[in-house]
């Protein structure tokens, strides 16, 4: 029975763990400045690529629009 608990307890704990990690990562990525696209792309370019870029990914679209 010892063993069973320890395995639920460790899952839980993965659990628990990535779902934290994976709220960190959302928060610092829509928190920080900065285009995370441009960023993507070589330095030197047009910036035509750039707002073709942003509009096939959908990052033109705000958050709650996007499913």
């Amino acid at each position: 029975m010892t063993v069973l608990r320890n395995i639920l307890i460790r899952l839980l704990t993965t659990a628990v763990t990535l779902f934290g990690v994976a709220v960190i990562v959302f928060v610092v990525i829509r928190v920080v400045p900065g285009n995370p696209i441009a960023m993507m792309l070589p330095p030197v370019r047009p910036m035509q690529t750039l707002r073709d870029y942003r509009h096939n990914t959908g990052s033109t679209n705000p958050f709650s629009s996007n499913s």
